[in-house]
This record gives structure tokens, sequence and C-alpha cells, in this order.
């Protein structure tokens, strides 16, 4: 399912560009089996290989790409994760309440990020 975020159609572009784009920031919501709600830095190279072969946004092309900005470009790539409660089985719009509680954090983790950009 898209959610409505093209991230690879911007990965691509910035892979391809002039080399304008001098950090990348993603916040996403994953299960890595943390206490829900905890807030994680992620490295591109942190990716699990054991979810290398599935469809997702949250891995091949768009981990290769990361880490191909990081790497290739001197891109500085941050991952700002959230540790989601459950993954539901249907997708839905909106946020679980431990994810909206989290949001404050996040977003001072952002500003943070591009504070030292």
């Amino acid at each position: 399912m898209d959610a409505g975020t093209g991230v690879r159609n911007m990965l691509f572009d910035i892979v391809l560009g002039e080399g304008i784009v001098k950090k990348v920031i993603v916040v996403d919501a994953i299960d890595a089996g943390r206490v829900p709600g905890e807030i994680l830095e992620i490295d591109p190279s942190q990716i699990s290989a054991k979810k290398l072969f599935d469809f997702s946004m949250h891995q091949l092309p768009t981990s290769n790409l990361l880490q191909e900005l990081k790497d290739l470009c001197g891109v500085d790539v941050k991952i700002i994760s959230v540790q989601v409660e459950n993954i539901p089985e249907f997708v839905r719009p909106g946020l679980s309440e431990t994810i909206a509680r989290s949001l404050p954090a996040v977003c001072m983790k952002i500003l943070e990020e591009c504070a030292s950009a």
C-alpha cells in the first residue's frame, strides 16, 4: 500500500542531483522490538538484512539509496524512528496514542538535526 510518501523518487533525484542536498532526515514508525514510543536513531547500514527481500518502503531499494547517499554522495543521512505498539493488520489513517505522545520529542530531535546542518 502506498501511504502517500514517494520517498524513492525523492532519493533517486538526490542521488542523481548536483550535490545540493547536504542532509536527509527520514522519520518513520517501525517495529524494532523495543519499548513502544521509544525513539531510535538508525544508520542505514543497520537496516536488518533478514528483511532485504521484502518489498517495502523500508527496504530495498530505499535502504540501498540511503546508504549510497551517505557513502558515495557524502550526504548526512539520519533516520529517526519511533517504536510502534504493533503492526496493524489493516493500515488506516491516524496515529496511535503511543506514537502521538512521542511526537514532541521526535520534533525536538528533528530540530536539533536541522540546527546542526
